[in-house]
């Protein structure tokens, strides 16, 4: 594998070298102190996410050497889209149109998990951001006539280089 996010630091370019060479995503820390001292208040240290088949030493030395990997920091994730995107769709859910006027429809996304989303670039009738905190349910309005999924690009999700996790939301 090969390291995406180092203590406090991270390496965008890794995501081009993970992709050609077919390598797991990794996040550590190399603290030598007191970790309490190094990530102090509400944050955490780099982990990596680890989607073995089982609980078993085999099972996750498979899982890595297959890059079935995401590396997390700081509200961030990074790794292959194949991963990034179920992972981001397991942690919400998105529920039925609760209201609709002439003019809106106001749904409700829930975020199940402790990791906050930030969805960027929607289209004209559409919020152009929705901030998915962790844990929390977040209303939605649009404009009636948009009909098709709502595209968004997941601005703390990093599948590449120079790019975010890309998704739909349909509701």
């Amino acid at each position: 594998g090969i390291e995406f996010f180092n203590h406090k630091e991270y390496y965008p370019l890794v995501m081009t070298f993970a992709r050609q060479h077919n390598l797991a995503v990794f996040a550590n820390s190399d603290i030598h102190g007191v970790i309490s001292e190094e990530y102090a208040g509400k944050t955490h240290r780099p982990m990596t996410l680890v989607f073995a088949r089982e609980r078993s030493h085999d099972s996750l030395k498979e899982a890595m050497f297959a890059g079935r990997t995401l590396a997390y920091f700081d509200d961030m994730l990074a790794g292959r889209e194949e991963y990034a995107l179920p992972f981001f769709h397991r942690c919400i859910s998105i529920g039925k149109p609760y209201y609709q006027n002439e003019k809106s429809v106001y749904f409700e996304i829930t975020n199940n998990s402790d990791i906050p989303f930030y969805l960027t670039g929607g289209a004209p009738g559409t919020p152009a951001t929705i901030n998915l905190a962790a844990n929390s349910v977040t209303r939605v309005v649009v404009n009636k006539t948009n009909t098709a999924p709502l595209a968004y690009n997941v601005r703390n999700i990093i599948t590449g280089e120079n790019e975010v996790l890309k998704i739909e939301l349909k509701y």
